[in-house]
């Protein structure tokens, strides 16, 4: 009984502090902000998930001129990272870096650099900028 309590306490615990980053909400608030309410949602891909499906839905979206949103958290340095790529409601196609200090710094302080993208967006997976606009790094 004991070890189902604590799983069930540990499955609480994970779920809300989830729920509580601050990182995950500055990115998803930005980019709905960006995308518009009714842009496909194509996903927050965490470090670590497959995002094959998430890609795939951008790419396809992107694809029939809909506006979406797609994030792909990095490997931390000194900060939290995300890559973005979106299509705005107005067509505007933007490549997003995140950051959650500019400055390398532990205060949450968060940071977004927005760039126009008028080559196909490329997915680049293991490599230091993983959502590109064309094949050169930003």
């Amino acid at each position: 009984m004991m070890r189902f309590v604590t799983a069930m306490f540990l499955t609480f615990l994970s779920t809300a502090c989830s729920a509580q980053d601050p990182n995950k909400r500055a990115v998803e608030g930005r980019l709905t902000q960006l995308a518009g309410e009714n842009a496909v949602a194509c996903g927050l891909v965490r470090q670590g998930q497959d995002p094959t499906s998430a890609w795939r839905c951008a790419q396809e979206s992107d694809a029939a001129r809909k506006p979406f949103w797609l994030a792909v958290e990095e490997r931390p340095t000194d900060s939290a990272v995300w890559h973005a790529v979106t299509r705005t409601a107005s067509g505007s196609r933007l490549v997003i870096f995140y950051t959650s200090n500019n400055y390398g710094r532990r205060e949450f302080e968060p940071h977004f650099s927005e760039h126009e993208c008028s080559e196909p967006f490329q997915f680049f997976e293991r490599q230091m900028f993983t959502l590109r606009c064309g094949p050169d790094v930003p």
